[in-house]
């Protein structure tokens, strides 16, 4: 089962569209931002694609995180019932081992095919720019305050910059992986891949627009705002914690549900 996963996956169109989409961000932002200004200040740490930058193709990346995790493998069901491919499962009597090998493969790729284009930059800005630690003092247009602070742990930021990074990569996997759960969830009762795809983009706009920011303390509630290493509104890794568990979840819950509707018998 685990080969049949494997190999199927990385041959889909929808997972290595999603995959070159990501990495052509990624290398755009550094031709188109980071070569043409390598010359004036800035290190890797400050100027990644998570990090400060007035460029529009972080935002373009990261708006886009709920639809490039759901298409690594959100619609691999859906697409097997519609192949006559779930009946020989069915017939094998390998259905919970398919679904379960699903549920994980899912949310581990929907993870991985996000942070790939992360990791590509990191590449990148580690090789045009110089390997200077941010200073609070010294480069106070790139710093980030200690207090009220628009970046998770600030004082890792400053004393390990790049244990920092890695950090944001890390929630940046599990918040692709959460929004590729959703997707998985939404493709037990669905069957058109477009449509599956669309859903984990449609559910974070309608969160963001149910849950507003709280004004009185700027926080942001958005897997797709605090996924990124700077952000405009305070952050709280509690709230943070919070939402990803609550919505993947949920996510969670709402897959078994469409397991055993439909399916389990």
């Amino acid at each position: 089962m685990h080969h049949y996963f494997i190999r199927r996956i990385f041959k889909r169109k929808p997972f290595q569209i999603a995959l070159a989409t990501g990495m052509l961000l990624s290398l755009f932002y550094l031709i188109a931002d980071i070569y043409p200004n390598r010359f004036y200040g800035g290190s890797p740490y400050t100027r990644w694609i998570e990090s400060f930058t007035g460029s529009e193709v972080p935002h373009l990346l990261f708006k886009f995180m709920p639809i490039i995790a759901a298409m690594a493998a959100a619609d691999i069901y859906a697409s097997d019932k519609k192949a006559g491919f779930f009946d020989h499962i069915y017939l094998k009597r390998k259905k919970i081992s398919y679904f379960a090998n699903l549920y994980g493969y899912n949310f581990i790729l929907g993870g991985v095919i996000f942070i790939a284009p992360l990791l590509l930059n990191i590449y990148g800005c580690f090789m045009l720019l110089p390997n200077h630690q941010p200073d609070l003092v010294v480069t106070t247009n790139e710093a980030v305050p200690l207090l009220n602070s628009t970046t998770l742990f600030p004082e890792l930021y400053y004393a390990h910059p790049f244990l920092h990074m890695l950090m944001y990569i890390g929630i940046a996997f599990f918040s692709a992986g959460m929004f590729a759960t959703i997707a998985l969830a939404v493709g037990m009762f669905l069957k058109q891949s477009f449509v599956i795809f669309l859903t984990a983009y449609i559910i974070d706009y309608l969160w963001n627009y149910v849950i507003p920011d709280d004004v009185e303390n700027v926080l942001s509630y958005y897997p797709t705002l605090f996924s990124k290493q700077i952000t405009s509104p305070v952050l709280s890794w509690q709230i943070m914690v919070g939402v990803l568990c609550v919505g993947t979840a949920l996510a969670t819950i709402g897959y078994i549900f469409g397991v055993r509707k439909n399916v389990i018998k």
